[in-house]
């Protein structure tokens, strides 16, 4: 039995995540062979700078046409996907003005194949999707060149980028910038260990209090936040951090 999940608590945009993350985790040992050559007051500065510039970034929200009408095409075009999710036993309600259908209540795999089963009918094929949303694959590879490089910044550039160039809300970008980042991160923390640089015992007592304070707070705080609250937070976060870098 699956267990089942309300859509308003389920943020993160898999297919998104999954084509940066996996583009990002190819391109690490890249970022990691120009890390052998830049010395290490050079790369703090780096992501130091890196931050500054990435900080005003997350507060730009892309602006939507709240006038704009669906043409005839568009709303066909909608059925069609609508019709096609629920041969699959797949129900959605009505698209938003991106021509995205609000997730089903149910159960996880459910949720799962909603997202990218309406990618496959959108576009037609797998392939032609990835092409589509291929701008998510230059993003993941920007973020493994620098996560292999500095070992963070992955999650500040998507958030930047996504916070541009989408109309995506707070919430769900920086569950989706959690999610592609984690598969970088394992990539890069996996090359890392094989190298002898990680001292576990550290690592672990990290990781142990990083997962619980995480794990409580998105479950019982974030999603009370403000959306520009978070914005506001991460940003000032971001900026405090690369000032003291750059120091």
């Amino acid at each position: 039995m699956y267990y089942k999940i309300n859509n308003n608590n389920f943020k993160t945009d898999l297919p998104c995540a999954a084509t940066i993350g996996f583009a990002g985790a190819a391109c690490t040992p890249i970022g990691q062979k120009f890390a052998q050559h830049i010395s290490g007051p050079m790369m703090r500065r780096m992501l130091g700078g890196a931050l500054v510039l990435c900080a005003p970034s997350v507060l730009i929200k892309k602006k939507i046409d709240e006038e704009y009408e669906p043409t005839k095409e568009e709303i066909a075009e909608q059925e069609r996907i609508k019709k096609a999710l629920a041969d699959h036993g797949i129900m959605s309600s009505a698209p938003d003005k991106d021509g995205h259908f609000q997730q089903p209540e149910g159960s996880l795999y459910t949720i799962v194949s909603q997202q990218f089963l309406e990618r496959y009918y959108k576009h037609g094929s797998w392939m032609d999707a990835l092409y589509n949303e291929r701008e998510y694959v230059y993003l993941g590879i920007a973020v493994g060149l620098i996560q292999g490089t500095v070992g963070i910044g992955g999650g500040v550039l998507v958030t930047s980028y996504l916070s541009a160039e989408t109309d995506l809300e707070v919430h769900r970008i920086a569950a989706t910038a959690l999610l592609c980042t984690l598969l970088t991160n394992i990539a890069v923390g996996a090359q890392h260990y094989a190298m002898g640089n990680i001292k576990l015992r550290t690592a672990s007592i990290l990781a142990l209090s990083a997962m619980g304070c995480s794990y409580w707070t998105a479950r019982n705080v974030a999603l009370d936040i403000p959306e520009v609250g978070v914005r506001g937070f991460i940003a000032s976060a971001l900026l405090a951090s690369g000032m003291s870098m750059l120091r």
